[in-house]
């Protein structure tokens, strides 16, 4: 039996550690886009010199929430765990953050009905790795063709564990990033149905997580974790990457609470 999305109820998130490998995974923080060929999120696709850069541009002023700047530490400090395995297609994923209303919010899509894969399911922004691209270069592509989130608009803060979905065979590498906002959005019509802009406050709820145990591909069983925020059921793959950003925000004392300060990158 292959997962089926959750109905919307309301329970506690049980706890999870995030097991983490001890291979280096390269620190982005504030790094431009060109630093990534070297870094190990080019398993699985081939690298080429990339253009443009991602982080910010110069002078581009932006809000940066306390809980925006502890994933961004907390980031640079942790080991990535890697995934590989034969026959599954190496994707990535951008995790957008960003403040608005003086509070971190996180940026999910709605796919439409025509695309291949994950029909109408909540999504981040993201897809496949094409010849030639490192999988940083894929979640930057892929964000700009499905919302028009242009590459130099986002600083990258770092990355998450890879993961594997259950019914498309992917692995996915989350990367996390900030943008200024309001943006101006430009989400494709074949692809996107909608654009969500969700408050990281409420996605952090554990009254608003609940945990299902559902048979997976291999005959196990094994637990499936969503999320329902303002009516809007985040699960499968999308929920167990946005878990772990909730995870790392849970780790050790001093849990930031929202508050934004202003800055710009050329003083970061």
């Amino acid at each position: 039996m292959t997962n089926q999305p959750p109905t919307p109820r309301r329970r506690a998130m049980s706890d999870e550690n995030v097991i983490l490998s001890e291979a280096s995974a390269a620190s982005v923080v504030g790094e431009s886009f060109a630093a990534l060929r070297t870094s190990s999120s080019g398993v699985g696709c081939r690298t080429k010199d990339p253009s443009p850069a991602a982080s910010l541009r110069s002078g581009h002023r932006l809000r940066v929430t306390a809980a925006i700047d502890q994933i961004r530490r907390r980031l640079a400090r942790r080991a990535k765990a890697h995934l590989t395995e034969p026959g599954r297609i190496p994707s990535a994923v951008l995790v957008v953050l960003f403040e608005k209303d003086g509070h971190t919010h996180i940026l999910f899509t709605r796919r439409t009905q025509v695309v291949e894969y994950h029909k109408g399911q909540i999504c981040f922004p993201g897809g496949g790795c094409e010849e030639g691209e490192t999988r940083a270069m894929t979640a930057l592509r892929e964000s700009f063709e499905e919302i028009g989130l242009r590459a130099e608009d986002v600083e990258l803060l770092g990355e998450l564990d890879d993961i594997k979905t259950q019914t498309s065979h992917f692995i996915v590498s989350p990367f996390v990033g900030r943008i200024g906002y309001p943006y101006e959005f430009r989400p494709s019509a074949i692809e996107i149905d909608e654009i969500l802009e969700l408050p990281l406050d409420a996605l952090r709820d554990p009254a608003n997580w609940k945990v299902e145990v559902q048979d997976m591909e291999d005959g196990t069983k094994g637990e499936v974790h969503s999320v329902v925020v303002s009516g809007h059921v985040v699960w499968g793959a999308t929920a167990k990457i946005l878990k772990q950003l909730v995870d790392l925000l849970g780790e050790g004392p001093g849990v930031a609470k929202d508050g934004a300060r202003e800055t710009t990158n050329e003083h970061e």
